[in-house]
């Protein structure tokens, strides 16, 4: 059986001859990979919103406590609730006050609209370039589900226990195929070379699906969408005080193909390896995704050609049309009395290099619907909670084909 280390060598070995069957698009091209040199490959656009502001910010920081100085002529605003990002999370919050009667708050966006489910136009095509699918909603995820039923995708009451979800939406049965050796190989498993190893991949997905079933003294599931609604006292919240790593060596699991596929699982939806993240994030990872519906298989999905970005859209479309979407990056947030102050830099091109121009925002209460490896930066506080931010899970390249690819 192979070695985790030698696995992951070889992946790169066929990632390179992935890129060098790939010589129809149009779009993008990996220098170095394919068969050609790099310079007869199409052309690479690279996206990196917020870089700049990133960088500005960094070395403030770097520089240790800016003063109160930078703030001294700068814009002040006062408002009820602040909500400090404008991705999924904070769209979603303003969703849900708008149509609880809310009307005064802002969300502050940052220099990437849409966050996470931001969506560029490319070679005449909408694309995401953030999250781009959406899992079946279980009857934990109430606000998803009251979100597809405004949007007419969910037909019938939210409620229903499988309802019923406009085809166009769907993506039935979505399959992975995976290039190993010139071949394509159906699923997203590395193809396992021996019984054992098959017996053990079959051994760890019902484990998961038993976990999935899981529910505590309290009626609730262990595993679900959003982590609120789970059981505080099932069994498997013991999985929370071990890393993933050492909880495989102890369930032995240990095959290489197994392995492999939960380091990429782990990277995707973290930013991290097993042993950085928890054995109760690896498992949720794949029990959360209970959700079912009248008219689609376990395992369907919702997408869009351009992602998650329609969603978003919608969820700030009455913010949006309030004026109550400012782009604007936070420095940092303090206690101010019986509310919070936010210090931070509108995006309004000038100066230019700098952040931008100086802002305050006084507000009664404060979300922080950012990554918590951001929101530490802005409350020092939270620091301890964040742990290093050592990589993205993932980014997303966008390519054109002139024609399907030869297999």
């Amino acid at each position: 059986m192979k070695t985790g280390p030698a696995w992951r060598a070889e992946r790169r070995v066929l990632l390179r001859a992935g890129a060098a069957a790939g010589g129809g698009m149009l779009g993008a091209g990996l220098a170095g990979c394919g068969r050609r040199p790099f310079w007869a490959l199409p052309p690479v656009t690279v996206d990196l919103p917020g870089r700049e502001i990133g960088h500005a910010l960094r070395a403030r920081w770097q520089r240790g406590a800016p003063g109160y100085s930078d703030w001294r002529a700068a814009t002040s605003r006062t408002v009820d609730v602040a909500i400090v990002g404008g991705g999924v999370a904070g769209l979603g919050c303003a969703w849900r006050l708008h149509r609880a009667g809310h009307r005064d708050h802002l969300v502050l966006s940052g220099p990437e609209p849409l966050g996470n489910a931001a969506a560029r136009a490319f070679a005449g095509l909408g694309c995401p370039t953030g999250s781009h699918y959406l899992p079946l909603p279980s009857l934990e995820s109430t606000h998803v589900r009251e979100l597809l039923a405004e949007l007419g995708i969910l037909r019938g009451p939210p409620g229903a226990p499988a309802p019923e979800y406009d085809e166009r939406a769907l993506v039935h049965a979505p399959s992975h195929r995976l290039l190993v050796a010139g071949r394509w190989e159906a699923g997203s498993i590395p193809p396992a070379g021996d019984d054992a190893t098959r017996l053990q991949i079959a051994r760890f997905l019902g484990l998961v699906e038993q976990l999935a079933g899981e529910r505590g003294a309290d009626g609730r599931r262990a595993f679900v969408v959003p982590v609120s609604e789970r059981s505080r006292n099932a069994p498997s919240a013991a999985l929370d005080r071990i890393d993933a790593a050492s909880w495989l060596r102890a369930q032995g699991f240990d095959a290489a193909p197994l392995l492999a596929w939960l380091e990429y699982c782990t990277r995707d939806e973290f930013g991290a390896t097993p042993d950085e993240v928890s054995a109760w994030a690896l498992v949720h990872y794949f029990a959360s995704r209970v959700g079912r519906a009248r008219n689609a298989e376990p395992g369907a999905v919702f997408t869009w050609p351009d992602g998650l970005a329609p969603l978003a859209r919608h969820l700030g479309a009455a913010a949006d049309a309030a004026g109550r979407i400012l782009p604007v990056s936070i420095e940092r947030i303090e206690h101010a009395g019986a509310g919070m102050r936010l210090f931070g830099w509108l995006h309004d091109g000038s100066p230019a290099g700098g952040p931008g121009t100086p802002i305050v925002l006084n507000a009664r209460r404060v979300v922080l619907a950012a990554p918590l490896s951001i929101a530490a930066r802005m409350v020092p506080e939270l620091s301890r909670d964040a742990g290093p931010a050592r990589r993205a899970p993932w980014t997303v390249a966008n390519v054109v084909f002139r024609r399907p690819p030869d297999e």
